[in-house]
């Protein structure tokens, strides 16, 4: 029974550590908007710009699209299930 009770707290420390990244990746993320916020309230007039760029370099409208694409096709020609493929793996 020795190797169960290891593989349980294997598992626990790594579901531990992935919340604790997770939890951290979201901490800095939300300071970052937090920063770029009150950069944005300073600018005036000009800080909708600051947040544009910022969520410019957020967001891959490119990706976006091509995803959209890879799942617009096999809908067109009536292939649920190829759309659903696409929509879980699209590169």
């Amino acid at each position: 029974m020795p190797a169960v009770a290891g593989c349980a707290t294997a598992a626990a420390r790594l579901f531990v550590g992935g919340a604790l990244v997770t939890l951290t990746v979201m901490g800095v993320a939300a300071g970052a908007g937090a920063v770029v916020a009150a950069l944005a309230a300073r600018l005036g007039s000009a800080g909708p710009l600051v947040e544009g760029a910022a969520l410019s370099l957020l967001l891959s409208v490119r990706g976006l699209i091509r995803a959209g694409q890879a799942v617009a096709r096999p809908l067109a020609a009536g292939d649920l299930d190829a759309a659903r493929a696409a929509s879980a793996c699209t590169s």
